[in-house]
């Protein structure tokens, strides 16, 4: 249930305290990452390139139809990083937005999708924007539904990325945003790990790894909800791995 103190002000004493608290406290996290995060490999000839964390580990197909239960259908969508081709595909098929814009940092992802739109045309109008950290070049109000799957642990700027999500969010719009969780137990975490080190091949190992570390645990979430005026539990753990930010803005 969300909260009627619903605030933008970036010199919210409390916001300020929360942003400060993640900067003292989670040294694990590297705020000056280059292309805020996503993950770096090595190819063949040795050269850095980069790698997003799968949307399948986020249950990206259970996530849309979760999605489309809460009523976003044939009005305008808009996504917010790391979307490839099949689950875009995927997203429309579920909610089907009268349009869909899509956001990204990443020009070559960026690049891809405009070539799949153009050799797959969709029967609605989609849009893609490019995201550098500033405000997204949309309207304030003109969204009924942000959504955003594995992307919120990628930002240097959490309030910014809250604040633009909630700014292009009509009122009464739906606000869906899931990643990846950290235990707040080292145990927990240790235990995650131990499955992936079963299931998984070692690049697929390597990249769980990195992400549950990078990963925010469900009470920082939650504080994060809070210091935007909403109550803690519009976060929820979805899975042992996962949880969802899932309300309406007021």
């Amino acid at each position: 249930m969300a909260g009627l103190a619903y605030s933008l002000d970036h010199g919210n004493n409390r916001m300020m305290h929360v942003m400060d608290h993640r900067r003292c406290t989670l040294g694990r996290k590297d705020w000056t990452a280059p292309l805020h995060g996503i993950l770096p490999l090595a190819d063949q000839q040795g050269q850095a390139r980069w790698r997003r964390p799968s949307a399948g580990l986020l249950d990206a197909e259970a996530a849309w139809r979760d999605l489309a239960r809460r009523g976003p259908s044939a009005r305008p969508c808009l996504v917010l990083g790391y979307v490839t081709h099949a689950s875009l595909s995927s997203l429309l098929q579920h909610v089907r937005p009268l349009q869909c814009g899509i956001v990204d940092h990443d020009p070559q992802a960026l690049a891809n999708l405009r070539l799949h739109l153009h050799l797959e045309p969709q029967p609605m109008t989609v849009t893609l924007h490019s995201w550098q950290g500033q405000g997204i070049a949309l309207p304030a109000g003109s969204q009924a539904a942000v959504v955003s799957l594995g992307y919120f642990h990628q930002q240097p700027d959490v309030a910014g990325f809250l604040s633009e999500a909630l700014r292009v969010l009509v009122p009464g719009g739906v606000l869906y945003l899931r990643d990846f969780m950290r235990p707040a137990e080292d145990a927990q975490l240790a235990h995650l790990l131990a499955d992936a080190s079963l299931s998984h091949d070692a690049e697929r190992r390597a990249e769980w790894e990195e992400v549950l570390h990078q990963a925010y645990t469900l009470e920082e979430v939650r504080s994060w909800a809070e210091a935007f005026g909403f109550y803690g539990d519009v976060v929820q753990a979805t899975s042992d791995h996962h949880w969802t930010w899932s309300m309406k803005k007021p």
